[in-house]
C-alpha cells in the first residue's frame, strides 16, 4: 500500500492521473484546436517525460507544433493541454490540442508562441472538449 501511494505521488509509470480539474485558471480563455493527422514528431521534439496510459504529447519549437498520440481505444479523445507563461511567470494563454483520429494515430496543432515565453504541456483524455482526466505533471520548455 505504501509503495502504491509513493508511485502515485511521484508520478512513476502508469500511475493514475491526479484529481485536479483543468483548466486550473478559468480567467484565461481556453483555445481549442482539433489536430490535423500527422506522422510522429521529429527527433527534435521535446516529449512528456512520464507515461500516461491514454495519450502522449510532444512539442517542437521550430514552428510551434504540439503533437498528440492517442494510446487507448476507449472512445475518448487524447489531448495535449498547454499553458503559455510570460517571462514574469504570468499565464498568458492556455489551450487544448485534441486528437479525434483514434488509437495509434498522431495529430499536430500549429500554434504561435512568443519566443520569450515558457510553455508547459501535459497529456490527457477528453469527451469532446471537456477534459476528463490528465497527467498532473507538466513538462516545461522554452517556447523559442
Amino acid at each position: 500500500m505504501l509503495i502504491a501511494a509513493l508511485v502515485t505521488l511521484l508520478g512513476i509509470g502508469n500511475a493514475p492521473a491526479y484529481a485536479i480539474s483543468w483548466p486550473i485558471n478559468d480567467r484565461v480563455a481556453v483555445e481549442k484546436d482539433l489536430g490535423k493527422p500527422s506522422s510522429a514528431p521529429p527527433n527534435a521534439a521535446v516529449c512528456s517525460t512520464l507515461t500516461f496510459i491514454y495519450a502522449h504529447a510532444c512539442f517542437v519549437a521550430d514552428g510551434d507544433y504540439l503533437y498528440v498520440l492517442d494510446k487507448k481505444a476507449d472512445g475518448h479523445s487524447a489531448v495535449a493541454l498547454w499553458e503559455d507563461y510570460t517571462a514574469n511567470d504570468q499565464l498568458w494563454r492556455q489551450g487544448i490540442c485534441r486528437n479525434a483520429e483514434g488509437q495509434g494515430h498522431w495529430v499536430r496543432c500549429n500554434k504561435n508562441f512568443y519566443e520569450s515565453h515558457t510553455l508547459a504541456f501535459s497529456e490527457g483524455k477528453a469527451e469532446g472538449w471537456r477534459v476528463l482526466d490528465f497527467y498532473g505533471s507538466f513538462r516545461w520548455v522554452p517556447a523559442a
